[in-house]
């Protein structure tokens, strides 16, 4: 998965809890993603659940900024993970 693809690269930084990595997508990406899966826990899910958890994500960052936490964000515009891990992984100098 991308989040393994990317801590196996940067462990040191993820296990420091000021720091989070924000992989932005759109609801409706996550949607096509979540069928693709087809994992019987996200059969039930519609694209507005998905546009609720993005609206609360984006919430939980802004929180954790607040707070004085780093919350790196990358929007990934529904790229693929083998694309997405190597520019995360670049763009914070690992």
């Amino acid at each position: 998965s991308l989040f393994e693809r990317v801590g196996e690269s940067i462990p040191d930084f993820l296990s420091t809890p000021e720091n989070t990595i924000y992989i932005k997508n759109s609801a409706r990406s996550c949607r096509e993603r979540a069928t693709r899966r087809g994992r019987d826990d996200e059969r039930h899910l519609d694209e507005a659940a998905f546009e609720t958890w993005h609206e609360r994500l984006e919430d939980m960052m802004r929180e954790r900024e607040a707070s004085g936490g780093c919350v790196y964000t990358f929007d990934t515009f529904g790229a693929d993970s083998s694309q997405v891990a190597p520019a995360i992984i670049g763009c914070l100098g690992f």
